[in-house]
């Protein structure tokens, strides 16, 4: 009799190992790719919030005005600025899971097809066209492997400095006041 009861354990336990390698261990994988996949979704967010934030400050003030702020992005996230037909700030993060949303406070922050999240961030600049968005040296990347490159390439630098300035000049159609945004790689010391 107790050799039946260590046998019917035993069944019992090899069953439950089963079950747990065939359905809870790849389901946490899945979750935790998920997870991550979310976390490098929303730190892109955070970074183009960022430079959102500190376009609508500088725009906003009366005259020149100028602020320098650092973002952080996970490896092959592209920011963007987009400046012809919308003034917004796209990033763009490659995804290794199935369609996901990411939500942030019951609002979806982006929507994920499988291969790519991509998400507009709009630029607030003054409804008035005396405010022009200069985005002509927001890029930094390996200019020797993609030479037209006009982007922010989380793959080649984590680490950035982007510099909002607002300047006025007067170009033959009366004065513009000019919103430049400026990337750069940190100083190697």
């Amino acid at each position: 009799m107790k050799a039946q009861a260590t046998i019917e354990f035993l069944f019992i336990f090899l069953v439950m190992l089963i079950a747990v390698n065939t359905v809870i261990l790849p389901a946490m994988e899945h979750s935790r790719r998920s997870l991550a996949e979310i976390y490098r979704v929303g730190m892109a967010k955070l970074a183009a919030q960022q430079i959102a934030n500190a376009v609508a400050e500088v725009s906003s003030a009366s005259g020149e005005a100028r602020e320098t702020l650092w973002v952080f992005l996970d490896q092959n996230i592209k920011l963007f600025c987009d400046t012809p037909d919308r003034n917004a700030i796209i990033f763009v993060v490659p995804v290794e899971v199935e369609s996901f949303s990411a939500m942030e406070d019951n609002v979806t922050i982006a929507d994920c097809n499988g291969e790519v999240c991509k998400v507009i961030i709009p630029l607030p600049l003054p409804d008035d066209r005396n405010v022009i968005l200069d985005c002509s040296n927001f890029k930094v990347c390996d200019t020797a492997t993609y030479p037209g490159c006009d982007y922010i390439d989380g793959s080649f630098v984590s680490k950035v400095r982007v510099i909002v300035l607002k300047q006025y000049a007067d170009l033959g159609m009366g004065e513009k006041a000019y919103v430049r945004l400026w990337a750069q790689e940190p100083q190697k010391h």
